[in-house]
């Protein structure tokens, strides 16, 4: 298996789902470099979290962000997500 530069992967997707989640989809297969830009996406969360964030739920290529609508909107998190992501791919590996 060929292990691709982070600059080579593909822009994250935030796709909504449901009323109360929002899921981070950074690739569609199996590869270390895209498991570990989601588990530095879980860790800058869990470091500046936002109101309303419920729980956060990893898989291998994406991220499912829990959240209450009654504290936090769905574009409030987008935004704050599009800004830890922005921020974690000028973060070397």
């Amino acid at each position: 298996m060929q292990v691709r530069e982070p600059s080579q992967l593909p822009s994250p997707r935030i796709i909504r789902v449901g009323e109360a989640a929002l899921l981070v989809r950074f690739g569609e297969r199996i590869d270390p470099a895209i498991n570990d830009r989601v588990l530095a996406l879980m860790a800058a969360l869990d470091a500046d979290p936002i109101p309303g964030l419920i729980d956060l739920v990893p898989s291998y290529a994406a991220l499912l962000a829990r959240f209450s609508p009654l504290h936090c909107s769905s574009s409030r998190l987008v935004a704050h997500l599009r800004t830890l992501i922005t921020a974690l791919a000028g973060t070397p590996p």
